[in-house]
């Protein structure tokens, strides 16, 4: 995925997590909270509330990219591709479903990529290149409708 947008965005200095927050639906929020190496327990266990809050309150919109690294960095090679210009991916859109029952578990995933030459300026990035967690929150209420923990299942 590559995205260059506007989002809700801070670092919590005294946990030591990345956290990025997205519009999911009209009356709901996604926040990833990326927890710095080896930190997802120390994650875990400060989940609370309260920690909510003090993310909602201190994120600040910021001009991010993000994105898979090795496609998007200057040492990608998509010189199969064209031999014109150098190119580099612009623009990935990605697409997923996961219905959740007690029938049983449903998902589909769809995926396009745009490729352009290489132009404009740079942007801060990050980077969701380890274990990360995905809260779905409730705007009005702040109720969590939704917690995941992503990364290697080996080594949770």
């Amino acid at each position: 995925m590559h995205q260059v947008e506007q989002f809700a965005f801070g670092v919590d200095p005294e946990l030591n997590y990345s956290v990025l927050q997205m519009g999911y639906s009209r009356d709901t929020v996604a926040f990833f909270v990326l927890p710095g190496e080896g930190k997802m327990r120390q994650l875990e266990h400060a989940l609370s509330a309260r920690t909510l809050r003090k993310w909602s309150r201190s994120l600040q919109k910021r001009c991010l990219e993000m994105g898979i690294w090795d496609a998007l960095d200057k040492n990608a090679d998509f010189s199969g591709i064209t031999k014109k210009d150098f190119l580099q991916v612009s623009k990935v859109a990605h697409e997923a479903v996961l219905d959740v029952r007690e029938e049983g578990t449903q998902a589909a995933a769809a995926t396009i990529t745009k490729l352009s030459p290489v132009h404009g300026p740079s942007y801060s990035t990050i980077c969701f290149n380890r274990s990360f967690m995905l809260l779905i929150i409730n705007k009005a209420t702040q109720i969590m409708l939704f917690l995941g923990k992503f990364g290697n299942p080996t080594k949770f």
